[in-house]
């Protein structure tokens, strides 16, 4: 190890010395080219020295030339005038001596001698001046050659000013970049210094850590030596494990496969078994779904198949193969069980002992089938007899395919013509019931009198009514059927819609007679009534059957309808006001079976006691026989309405599901409480204990039983939606409301309550009940209340609730109670909405009942 880091620090000062070498080889040529540029740069600043002086000389010279020329020149300018002066004097002298020419002949004889050698003097002066002029130009040409000599010197002497700062700002360049080549020599200096000192380091620790891994080296090697001794052994453990493992799964699945096989068998025998119960002999089962659970068993009989197939070969089939074994078992259960059902509607005693017994021959192979293979799990004869269970299975589908329901004397061709005549032939009956009404109303009006007449007039007007709505009703179900088979139909024409869709096509043909019948028997207990063998009961029967057809044929019509279609809402606003003229019949009859009672009471006055008692005797006699009669009469109608449904079910095309919804809305009660609370609760004990004659329903719209108020019905309300309880008054059933007084069952917030702000309520925060001009605001009643805890005919005022909406939704609350009720409670809604988290805690936990 030290022989390496000897040869490594040996190998790092080689290299070191190099990279010092070559830097200092470097930092010499670098020193050697700036010590030549250094030189050049001073011959070029002496050259340009000597040339500076050199121009300096010349231009002196030049300037001194010009000067003296230019000095002569002056003085040549200056004669020139004085001479020119003369000549004016000479000729001012000679113009005012014109006079004195002829007595001074003697003066112009000196003159003309001294004019002559002033013209003399002039030639030699102009002669004098020429020469300058020419002396003159040539010096004028000789400042111009020094001119450019010195223009050239100049431009010599910007272009070596340029090369000298190009020259400064190389040699400026090389020394910054030589200073940083220096700069980054040191800094690479201090690198491999660092690095060589990390390097010395790093040996250090490698060597320490070679040394600690020679020693763990050792250490694994022991280890290593011990763990393979123990893997040895832990190897033929875990071989005699897997042994003993594999052995036991075997096991287990022989006993899971064994006990999901029994299972599964007595399931099935179970099943036969239920096939001879008396209870299940009353029961009925459609062909629909009978063939329905056939078809679920093939698909599983070849499912199992598949996965015995492949669980030979894999075993993480097996259980997938065992849960399709639970599969088939629990529907061939179905099959024996709903084929016996489905026997019972068969007329034919054959074959209805054929169905029941060829599905329990099917149920029987199947037993077989998982009997064999849970004696020999190997059995090869699996998938034969999986094929023979399948064939009997498809047999047996094409068997009920031949039982399914189908129109008597009617065949699907004439479905499309039957819907509209049926249609057409209802509307003709209600017109002709109307016929018969007004015909019986003007009979009534020529022959009685008095209350008979008032009587008769009002149960006709109420039944006139009654068909014209019901004659509406036709129609709008008319022309929803037209816009359903538009819709439906495509390119196919409107007998081949009806055809397709036989079941629906029967159950509205159903319901449309039934309309037209129901509307023929009211017409005959009509004149049966006013003919004075009929009763009132048997008109708000007719009545309420009526509200069943027409409750039918809008079932039937809202199968296929779109749920946006306009039509349909039309539909549906004829039934209502059909349910409305029925309750105006109903309440009419109830009526007028009053008035009669009313006036046809006996006078007792004239009976003596024996008389009285005896008679009071009889009436109790006579009350308890028609008590009895009516539970039996009503025990009669409950079972011909469900052999009716069930009837129509089977022949009309009516699924159970329908079926079941139209039976249980006509089934007639004494009492119906709107509700499954504790007061509903209540109500329903109480009126049983009164009297056991009394059929008693409790309606509550939801799955919750019992507390204070339904589950839906105050906040459906609150929402300003339509609900349910609304069925009071369109029944056309007597109601009122009121509250008891504080003594009657001891309550101490019963009754007539003084205004009261409670704990968990908004601290005094009153609802104003007038407007701004002092008048009451909608909804408020001016009947002033009485005194506190006596009974009245009002509704406890419990709380104040406020709901809000966005302004395009269905229900405005402020529109419909007015502005008085929420202006103050909108304000602290806002406080809550604007307000910050802390003020948001404050007003929940102050506020219980409003819906902020």
């Amino acid at each position: 190890m030290s022989n390496e880091f000897n040869r490594i620090k040996t190998d790092y000062e080689q290299l070191q010395m190099h990279n010092h070498e070559e830097l200092n080889q470097e930092i010499t040529q670098l020193r050697q080219t700036n010590d030549e540029n250094q030189k050049n740069l001073e011959e070029f600043q002496l050259i340009n020295k000597t040339l500076e002086s050199t121009i300096q000389n010349k231009t002196n010279e030049f300037n001194h030339k010009v000067n003296v020329i230019q000095h002569e020149l002056d003085e040549v300018k200056q004669k020139n005038q004085d001479l020119l002066n003369t000549i004016d004097q000479l000729k001012t002298i000679n113009s005012t001596n014109d006079t004195k020419l002829i007595e001074s002949n003697d003066a112009i004889t000196d003159l003309k001698h001294a004019n002559e050698e002033l013209q003399d003097r002039i030639q030699a002066l102009t002669t004098e001046r020429n020469e300058i002029q020419i002396t003159t130009q040539t010096t004028t040409e000789r400042i111009k050659q020094i001119e450019h000599a010195k223009q050239s010197a100049e431009e010599r002497f910007k272009e070596l000013e340029n090369e000298k700062s190009l020259i400064n700002n190389k040699l400026e360049n090389e020394k910054l970049e030589f200073e940083k080549q220096i700069q980054d020599a040191n800094l690479d200096r201090q690198d491999l210094l660092d690095r060589n000192r990390e390097h010395e380091e790093s040996l250090i620790d490698l060597v320490h850590e070679k040394e600690e891994l020679e020693h763990k080296i050792s250490e694994l090697e022991t280890a290593t030596r011990e763990w393979a001794t123990k893997y040895v052994n832990i190897t033929d453990n875990q071989k005699s494990v897997q042994t003993n493992y594999t052995n036991m799964m075997n096991n287990l699945k022989q006993q899971y496969k064994y006990s999901i096989l029994t299972f599964c068998i007595n399931q099935m025998h179970d099943g036969v078994e239920r096939t001879k119960d008396i209870d299940l002999l009353n029961c009925k089962s459609g062909a629909e779904y009978l063939l329905s659970k056939l078809r679920m068993a093939v698909a599983s009989a070849k499912t199992t198949q598949d996965l015995w197939k492949k669980q030979l070969t894999e075993d993480e089939s097996t259980f997938p193969f065992l849960n399709e074994c639970i599969t088939l078992s629990n529907s061939m259960v179905d099959i024996v069980v709903h084929g016996k059902a489905t026997s019972n509607l068969i007329q034919d005693v054959d074959q209805s002992v054929l169905v029941a017994d060829n599905c329990r021959d099917a149920t029987l192979q199947c037993i077989d089938l998982y009997s064999n293979y849970q004696a020999s799990s190997t059995d090869t004869d699996f998938d034969k007899q999986s094929n023979d269970l399948i064939r009997r299975l498809n047999s047996l589908i094409d068997k009920t395919t031949t039982l399914l329901p189908k129109v008597s004397d009617i065949s699907k061709e004439e479905l499309g013509d039957l819907v509209e005549k049926e249609l057409q032939l209802t509307h003709e009956t209600i017109d002709e019931a109307v016929r018969q009404l007004e015909a019986m109303m003007a009979k009534s009006r020529e022959q009685d009198t008095g209350i008979k007449c008032e009587v008769n007039g009002q149960i006709l007007d109420s039944c006139g009514k009654l068909m014209q709505t019901i004659k509406v009703l036709i129609n709008k179900a008319r022309d929803l059927q037209k816009e359903i088979v538009g819709q439906g139909r495509g390119t196919a024409s409107a007998r081949e819609f009806y055809t397709k869709n036989h079941k629906w096509t029967e159950g509205l043909v159903s319901a449309a007679k039934n309309v037209g019948v129901n509307a023929k028997v009211l017409i005959e207990s009509a004149d049966h009534l006013l003919g004075g063998t009929g009763k009132f009961e048997e008109i708000i029967a007719c009545s309420q059957e009526i509200a069943a057809a027409t409750a039918q044929l809008v079932a039937a019509s809202n199968v296929k309808a779109d749920r946006e279609s306009k039509n349909r809402e039309a539909l549906s606003q004829a039934s209502k006001a059909v349910n409305s003229s029925t309750a105006q019949v109903v309440a009419t009859a109830k009526n007028c079976a009053a008035i009669i009672e009313e006036k046809s009471a006996m006078d007792f006055s004239s009976l003596s006691l024996h008389q009285t008692k005896r008679k009071e005797m009889d009436a109790q006699v006579k009350v308890l026989e028609l008590e009895k009669a009516l539970e039996q009469a009503k025990k009669q109608l409950y079972t011909l309405r469900k052999q009716h449904y069930q009837m129509a079910g089977e022949d009309a095309g009516w699924d159970q599901n329908v079926i079941e919804p139209i039976f249980y809305f006509n089934i007639a009660y004494d009492i119906a409480i709107y509700g499954a609370t504790l007061a509903g609760i209540s109500a329903a004990i109480t009126a049983a204990r009164v009297s056991p004659s009394f059929s008693i329903v409790i309606i509550e719209p939801t799955a919750y039983i019992g507390g204070m108020s339904t589950a839906g019905g105050i906040g459906l309300r609150d929402l300003g939606l339509e609900i349910t309880s609304e069925l009071v008054r369109f029944s056309g059933a007597s109601f009122t409301w009121s509250r008891e007084s504080r003594n009657q069952y001891n309550e101490s917030l019963a009754g007539v309550q003084p205004y009261i702000t409670f704990a968990n309520f908004i601290p005094n925060y009153p609802v104003n009940a007038t407007l701004d001009n002092e008048t009451l605001a909608p909804y408020i009643s001016p009947i002033k209340l009485g005194l506190v805890g006596s009974a009245d005919l009002n509704m406890m005022g419990y709380s104040y609730r406020l709901w809000q909406y966005p302004s395009d939704d269905k229900f405005d609350m402020c529109d419909s109670f007015g502005s008085a009720f929420t202006s103050d409670a909108i304000n602290l809604n806002q406080n809550y909405i604007n307000g910050t988290v802390e003020d948001r805690i404050h007003i929940a936990q102050n506020v219980s009942d409003y819906g902020l």
